[in-house]
């Protein structure tokens, strides 16, 4: 026997109506079900809703402010210049290491916060460059958020590819026909690659 069924508890006579269940047309006319009764002026409960006589407001709304930037998110680039540097490959290539090197540190590994986190890559890839803080942290971060979202893209088509591979077929060939679909769907080249 099912400990959670009990032979005493309640079950609904759905046959005491005339169509063998209750209906909305059923409730107006007929006495109420069983567990339901009427239910006095007085046990009524008020609405709790506060009331407004004025209606919709007549005072304008006011415009959201925006965070202003620091000075250091608006940096100009290398030479005094206010234009923004294009990233080359090798920097490119410079954060990747960066951030592989300061994620898998065998002492502290990705138990770190994010301020922390970010300080490391920023020091290692400055080294790495030779040539001054020229970045600020927000170009590094948003970088790699963008250099990531590529990647992970890239690895899900040549993974695919992969697993469905012909008879004879070369990682090399893999990756091409990889590079073409990722062509066709994005309508970019793969550039994240370092022969």
């Amino acid at each position: 026997m099912n400990p959670f069924f009990d032979s005493n508890c309640y079950r609904p006579n759905f046959d005491s109506s005339p169509q063998g269940f209750y209906t909305f047309a059923d409730y107006g006319s007929s006495p109420q079900p069983h567990g339901f009764t009427q239910l006095s002026q007085d046990e009524v409960v008020p609405e709790t809703q506060p009331t407004t006589n004025a209606g919709p407001s007549t005072q304008p709304k006011q415009k959201r402010r925006h965070r202003r930037k620091q000075a250091a998110d608006t940096e100009p680039a290398v030479g005094g210049s206010s234009r923004i540097e294009k990233w080359t490959t090798e920097e490119e290539f410079q954060l990747t290491k960066a951030w592989i090197d300061v994620s898998e540190d065998p002492i502290v590994g990705r138990n770190q916060k994010g301020p922390d986190f970010w300080s490391k890559i920023r020091n290692q890839f400055f080294q790495a460059m030779g040539r001054g803080e020229y970045r600020t942290n927000d170009m590094l971060s948003s970088k790699w958020r963008d250099m990531n979202l590529k990647v992970r893209k890239f690895n899900g088509i040549y993974s695919q590819k992969w697993q469905t591979r012909r008879s004879g077929q070369s990682d090399a060939m893999i990756e091409r026909e990889a590079e073409e679909q990722y062509r066709e769907e994005f309508n970019a080249h793969f550039s994240l690659q370092r022969n």
